[in-house]
């Protein structure tokens, strides 16, 4: 089989030259296109080179308008070999209406992904030509996964890991060993937070209050611990989002707010009070087109361009598609890919990407309704993609005649630690969580070690 020879045939160095041309038109499209577009989607070196800057510029949030662009380049080294002033001016004389600017993204995106999958194939032809070896499917199947999301690939030595395992280790003493914290203590205390690079799966089964428990995750981290969350609800609306955020910080039912005609005065200023304190959260609310791991990747790095970014909440996965030719009717296969991207996902940020999950209903049909890491729904993929799982059970939810609505959450997988369970107390009309021993006595966070 030939393959293309020239893959300059798959590419487009005007369309490229227009999309740098407008970005030095309007600067701020450069936070816009950092999250679906990667230097490697060029094909120009000149080009490369510029777009890389551009992006380096956006990190250290300078504007990347034409003066400023010429004078890193040059910091950089990089002016004289790309052509110099003329070279750069004549990308601000490449612009296009911006309307164009979605199209000619995608088309670059085209090409990069078809000359990618160009070097794939000519990978797999000689291995499949290479009748010594067997072939390594699953890891043809990740490196055409990884072209689909952009994915770059390197190679470090064991110096250039070692530095990096030493920088870590510093940052891990500067914050007291500490990822970002769930607002939960016992829990904290079992997990020291969510890492960087982990995949944390919270599963249960409907309405045991997941949904809850994910947003007051994020309200603790925004609110409390200032970090920079991106929370992406493929189930609820935001009016809704926000009716349970402001009644879990104003003591609210959240059905109340969610009908304010029949709020009294003081608590239409009680309302206005956990608005204020709520506009202060580093939470960047994404309900709409976040159905795929692309679609929430691509808006993670916008976000992750524009305000930085500390964690990923998806509620939740079991409603996300693949979003590739060929999953249809296999959804074993199309949540193994979905789980496999997550991971990938957190590890590229360097966040920890806490995905909700729904459990199949074989917990319904036991006796003991406790879930088990056997009971993930639609793919065993999950558990061994997560490097935590948590689970949710409410004795209350199948017994309405118990008195206290009690939550036994689960640590039943955990890569880097011990398992085991911590109890909350549930308030679902205000969306709260507190920890509570076994007994059932409320106990202050306060009070608990940590």
């Amino acid at each position: 089989m030939a393959f293309l020879a020239d893959l300059g045939q798959l590419a487009s160095p005007e369309v490229e030259a227009e999309v740098l041309g407008a970005i030095l038109t309007k600067p701020d499209k450069i936070y816009e296109l950092s999250g679906v577009l990667r230097p490697r989607d060029f094909y120009r070196e000149t080009h490369r080179v510029v777009y890389r800057t551009m992006l380096a510029m956006a990190e250290k949030r300078q504007p990347v308008e034409l003066t400023s662009l010429v004078e890193e380049l040059k910091a950089r080294g990089e002016l004289a070999k790309i052509g110099g002033i003329p070279f750069v001016a004549g990308l601000g004389n490449s612009a296009f209406t911006a309307a164009y600017l979605p199209q000619h993204v995608e088309k670059l995106k085209e090409y990069a992904q078809r000359r990618a999958l160009i070097g794939i194939a000519e990978e797999v032809a000689a291995a499949a030509q290479n009748l010594g070896e067997p072939v390594d499917i699953a890891g043809i199947q990740s490196r055409v996964a990884d072209a689909a999301m952009g994915k770059e690939q390197g190679i470090t030595t064991m110096t250039d890991d070692l530095l990096a395992f030493s920088e870590w280790m510093f940052q891990q003493q500067e914050k007291g060993d500490q990822g970002v914290l769930s607002g939960l203590s016992t829990l904290d205390i079992m997990t020291h937070g969510w890492q960087p690079g982990d995949l944390v799966i919270l599963a249960a089964r409907p309405s045991m209050g997941k949904s809850a428990l994910a947003l007051s995750f994020a309200l603790a981290a925004a609110l409390t611990h200032k970090k920079h969350v991106a929370y992406f609800s493929l189930e609820m609306s935001k009016s809704q989002l926000l009716s349970r955020m402001i009644a879990n910080i104003s003591g609210i039912d959240s059905r109340r707010i969610s009908h304010p005609s029949g709020l009294r005065e003081e608590e239409h200023e009680r309302v206005f009070q956990a608005s204020d304190i709520l506009s202060e959260a580093t939470l960047y609310l994404q309900t709409d087109d976040a159905d795929t791991p692309l679609k929430v990747y691509s808006k993670a790095r916008q976000i992750q361009g524009r305000y930085g970014l500390d964690m990923i909440v998806i509620d939740h996965m079991h409603l996300m598609s693949g979003g590739r030719k060929g999953d249809e009717g296999n959804r074993v296969q199309e949540m193994s890919y979905i789980s496999r991207q997550l991971k990938l996902m957190a590890m590229e940020f360097s966040v920890p990407v806490v995905a909700l999950a729904q459990l199949s209903r074989a917990v319904e049909s036991r006796q003991d309704k406790r879930p088990q890491l056997s009971d993930l729904r639609d793919s065993g993929s999950i558990e061994q993609d997560a490097d935590l799982v948590l689970m949710m059970y409410r004795e209350a939810y199948y017994n309405e005649q118990l008195k206290d609505d009690l939550v036994e959450l689960a640590v039943k997988k955990f890569r880097n630690g011990v398992l085991g369970t911590v109890s909350l107390e549930f308030c679902k009309e205000l969306s709260r969580f507190a920890v509570v021993p076994f007994g059932g006595r409320h106990v202050d966070e306060k009070d608990l070690p940590i």
